[in-house]
């Protein structure tokens, strides 16, 4: 959740973090690769949740996500987290430092990451290009931006392809343009990453 700014305008949010049931490995991975030997859970998403409960002998990991405007004095700045639990409370000391650094606002390193159309709406229990699933992908869009992602790939789902009646071909962008369009907006979509037109074979790396 937010949980404000302090003296140096530096905006605080905390998260409670998740884990992810793997239970199986990367095939023909060397153990001294693996995080962790399957089955096992692995920390990854950071939950919207403002309480969860923790079972004894558990740990449960917090995220926090510090945002540094531009005109932050460079230091080192010294705060606490205050964690509490069945009305117990304790302090955790928590230090920041900010370099003499500021981020351009132009962003020159290209960065993607694939989406899955199918499991924006499977995950969010709602249908492809319905309301709520404009919904999901606006929310999806507004946080890539925050992150600074400038790629978006566009899938080719999203034309949809008519045959007419005289046999020709009819296509349909709108709802192409309204996910470029959402991203775009967002800031992601400096470059359009286009849908895959070539598929591997069945289990393998080369196409033949």
């Amino acid at each position: 959740r937010h949980v404000g700014s302090g003296a140096t305008g530096v905006e605080v949010a905390a998260r409670f973090v998740g884990y992810v049931p793997a239970t199986a490995n990367t095939p023909d991975t060397p153990e001294t690769e693996l995080i962790c030997t399957a089955p096992c859970e692995v920390a990854d998403p950071l939950l919207l949740d403002e309480m969860v409960a923790v079972d004894a002998g558990r740990t449960q990991p917090v995220w926090l996500t510090m945002f540094v405007p531009p005109d932050a004095p460079a230091g080192e700045w010294r705060g606490s987290v205050t964690v509490s639990a069945d009305g117990a409370k304790s302090e955790v000391p928590i230090a920041l430092v900010v370099h003499p650094v500021t981020l351009p606002e132009e962003r020159n390193l290209w960065v993607t990451n694939w989406v899955n159309l199918h499991n924006f709406a499977s995950f969010y229990g709602t249908e492809l290009c319905s309301d709520r699933f404009w919904q999901v992908v606006e929310a999806y869009a507004r946080n890539m931006g925050a992150h600074r992602q400038n790629t978006i790939l566009c899938p080719n789902e999203l034309i949809h392809i008519y045959q007419e009646s005289d046999g020709k071909l009819s296509f349909d962008y709108s709802d192409y343009d309204r996910w470029l369009g959402i991203f775009d907006r967002a800031g992601c979509a400096r470059l359009i990453e286009g849908g895959h037109l070539g598929r591997r074979g069945e289990g393998k790396w080369e196409t033949p």
